[in-house]
């Protein structure tokens, strides 16, 4: 997985990892089976608190900081200074 700024990462029961990447304001999935990265939540160049209720790729973020998989395997992020819960990507 590459970011800008990588910070957190949770790994799902399919071997996929997410992390929260501060330098582009966004979370990566990286997908194992196709060995390819993609932007799941946030603009990339956007940091801000936006988008509640809209589309995860549609929303501003402010340095995603932590990735982590509820029991349901839901994805939860918290940024530098907020927790939001749940995200669902």
């Amino acid at each position: 997985m590459t970011g800008s700024n990588p910070w957190g990462v949770a790994v799902d029961a399919s071997g996929n990892v997410y992390s929260g990447d501060m330098g582009s304001f966004t979370i990566k999935k990286y997908t194992s089976s196709t060995a390819s990265t993609s932007t799941i939540a946030g603009i990339s160049g956007s940091g801000g608190y936006s988008g509640d209720g809209g589309a995860a790729t549609s929303a501003t973020l402010f340095w995603p900081r932590g990735v982590a998989l509820d029991s349901s395997g839901r994805q939860l992020m918290h940024t530098l200074m907020y927790v939001r819960l749940p995200c669902h990507f």
